[in-house]
């Protein structure tokens, strides 16, 4: 089972899910280079949010886009 099938299956979750990984990694690498936290010092509460976010937020718009109902 690969993406392309999720997507075909469930898209709304199968973005959701990719959209959450994509803002996760992308909050973690502007910690770890950007902002030079360390990894000690890294805020996993904001990553969460921001993951959270991706899924719930930006994770519809391609989905209702892409398939009109």
């Amino acid at each position: 089972m690969g993406y392309d099938h999720g997507l075909a299956r469930r898209p709304l979750l199968t973005q959701s899910i990719s959209t959450a990984v994509q803002f996760a990694t992308e909050d973690f690498m502007a910690q770890q280079g950007v902002e030079t936290n360390g990894f000690s010092n890294h805020e996993l509460a904001r990553t969460a949010r921001i993951a959270f976010y991706g899924a719930g937020e930006s994770g519809r718009l391609p989905c209702v886009t892409r398939n009109p109902r």
